[in-house]
């Protein structure tokens, strides 16, 4: 394997690591840095720290690298995830985070965007759900006007673009 791919599967390896870090709503914080299971602000490598922001646990996950720090794969990892949020408008992690309309769901698909990006397939997603879109948005009028073997077809097609993005989805996201 050349440096390259080695350099882009050990960025993906750290943002699924991040992904697993923020499994759910209850890992993740908004406005500090890091907290107890009740709430009880903490030291980020605090033992009982169970809740993060997504630049704490950024840096926790890529700090367990063990002096890795100037590793390429961690400035890739980094970068990507910082032009996924700057996209979403914002300038910096923290920002994002803690920004009062930003959700849990949308720092999950942040980092998820990140991943889909490493493995260069976000954007034949986007475009596979945009064409099921288009294509349903044809077919279902279409079906209903002149039900026929073409609009089953159109159907089907619809339905068919979807299973095959949802599974590109679930393949490069499961860790």
């Amino acid at each position: 394997m050349d440096e390259y791919a080695q350099d882009r599967r050990q960025a993906i390896n750290l943002l699924k690591n991040l992904r697993a870090r923020l499994h759910d709503e209850n890992a993740w914080s908004k406005g500090f840095f890091a907290l107890t299971a009740n709430g009880t602000c903490v030291r980020p490598t605090d033992p009982t720290a169970a809740r993060w922001c997504l630049e704490t646990a950024f840096q926790l996950e890529w700090a367990k690298l063990a002096s890795c720090s100037t590793k390429p794969f961690v400035h890739r990892a980094s970068r990507t995830l910082a032009v996924m949020i700057h996209q979403r408008g914002f300038g910096s992690l923290i920002a994002f985070n803690d920004d009062e309309k930003t959700t849990f769901y949308d720092v999950r698909a942040v980092i998820d965007d990140a991943i889909l990006e490493l493995h260069g397939v976000r954007n034949a997603l986007v475009f596979g759900r945009v064409a099921a879109i288009i294509m349903s948005v044809f077919a279902i009028p279409a079906m209903i006007i002149a039900p026929n073997l073409w609009t089953a077809l159109a159907c089907v097609g619809v339905s068919a673009v979807y299973w095959v993005t949802d599974r590109l989805h679930n393949r490069y996201l499961v860790k």
